[in-house]
């Protein structure tokens, strides 16, 4: 019997001879069955256990041990799925190398708690090859057995526990006797997800079980003051208890933030993944479709992404833009629209820098509209030109008056256009724009 090595081994010898010689292969259908000389079938195959996973992670299997009989190769295909006994129909977010049956998960899945199993077919076959008399050789392939092992790969989900409730704002403030709600927060962990209020609160304050909102009634009598509630959120996996959640400040006028650019805490290579800009609480779209290039660092170009500057020696997330088109016009806007209701003095405070290239022919500008839908050529656009500092590899804090839009619900965002003009080429458009803050404000 050839070792796994020795089978990869004869594998790659015989492809090199198909690539150097013109070999002509051909291969029996894919079912076909019959006892190889031995009397024996693949048997026995087995994968190293996986540990539990969290809902969303991923795995990346051992290698497929199996049984074989003698002077033979495998291959091994996926042939199906269940959860909980229940088939699951397309397997295409697993992925399996035919040659040592290594099996592969991506993270960032959608599969939900449960006990899962794989059918996993091991394919038998012979490589002969066979010489001509022109010195050439002509390999045939004859598959030997084809067998299925309904539970040949076994693993479990978990639910994920609750990690992170973010509310934004969580400073927040209402007038006195003045309706209030808060935003939805955003949490990490496996839905559903219930809420309750915890610890010392004022009873006049509720919390909505199923979307976390906090509210006040219209007339209520709090005293003016901060207010800091704390928030249970629970789950299959457990509870959680969040201090300080949110604090609601009640007070005649109260500056907050209405709306913000939330980047991850610290920097971490793996936050960034291939087709994923990886950008929270925006998306960016453009005008001139195009297909945004991820280089093998995970840097994007022609659009804007996730990526990392270091600050005081220490790196830390950015939002950057990297145009690479003659003309490009691209958005960045905030999935969520900005409520100026019941406030005043709206504005934008944003931090940012950039380095490279040139800043003519170039344009960047904050952007509101208040009738946008889904499509950013379609809607209306009140424009901010925001003229950044020329000194390069600096930031810069700009401010915005937005104070035209209060009272109103708005999308807000940032617009920028490249356009090749006199005496300058595409390629020095090259310039990176980085954005490390974007904050709204609005007084209630």
């Amino acid at each position: 019997m050839f070792s796994f090595r020795s089978q990869v081994m004869i594998r790659k010898y015989f492809a090199m001879i198909i690539l150097s010689v013109g070999i002509m292969s051909s291969c029996t259908p894919d079912e076909y069955t019959y006892e190889d000389r031995n009397g024996e079938k693949p048997s026995n195959l087995s994968y190293v256990d996986i540990p539990d996973l969290s809902e969303g992670d991923g795995f990346v299997s051992s290698r497929a041990f199996v049984a074989l009989p003698s002077n033979v190769l495998p291959e091994y295909f996926i042939k199906g799925w269940k959860k909980d006994g229940q088939d699951m129909g397309d397997f295409s977010q697993f992925k399996i190398d035919t040659i040592d049956g290594q099996i592969t998960l991506k993270g960032k899945n959608d599969l939900t708690p449960g006990s899962y199993s794989m059918a996993i077919k091991v394919r038998t076959y012979n490589n002969v090859a066979n010489a001509a008399e022109d010195g050439s050789y002509t390999l045939n392939k004859t598959v030997i057995d084809s067998v299925v092992f309904d539970n040949g790969l076994n693993f479990i989900v978990q639910p994920r526990a609750i990690e992170t409730l973010t509310y934004t704002p969580a400073f927040d403030g209402v007038r006195p006797g003045r309706e209030y709600h808060s935003s939805a927060p955003a949490v990490v962990g496996t839905q559903p997800i219930t809420f309750a209020l915890v610890g010392d609160h004022p009873a006049e304050f509720t919390i909505d079980a199923a979307t976390g909102v906090i509210s006040l009634p219209s007339g209520h009598t709090l005293e003016v003051k901060e207010y800091s509630l704390n928030v249970q959120a629970t789950n299959e996996a457990g509870e959680k208890v969040f201090e300080n959640a949110l604090t609601v400040n009640v007070a005649a006028a109260t500056e907050t933030i209405v709306g913000q650019l939330q980047l991850p805490d610290s920097y971490k290579a793996s936050s960034y993944s291939v087709g994923d800009d990886n950008i929270p609480v925006m998306t960016a779209s453009s005008v001139d479709p195009i297909n945004p290039i991820q280089d093998s660092n995970k840097r994007w170009r022609m659009s804007w992404g996730l990526w990392h500057q270091k600050f005081d020696g220490v790196n830390q997330h950015i939002i950057e833009f990297r145009p690479m088109k003659t003309e490009q016009e691209d958005y960045l806007l905030f999935d969520q629209k900005v409520s100026f209701v019941d406030a005043e003095k709206a504005k934008a405070i944003l931090s940012l820098g950039h380095k490279y290239g040139t800043l003519s022919g170039f344009t960047f500008q904050l952007v509101v509209s208040t009738d946008f839908a889904d499509d950013p050529k379609t809607a209306t656009w009140t424009a901010y030109d925001i003229n950044l500092n020329d000194a390069q590899a600096t930031y810069e804090e700009y401010n915005v008056d937005l104070s035209a839009f209060d009272g109103q619900e708005v999308t807000i965002g940032l617009k920028v256009k490249f356009q090749v003009v006199d005496g300058i080429t595409a390629t020095s458009l090259t310039k990176n724009i980085w954005l490390k803050q974007f904050d709204v404000y609005a007084t209630k």
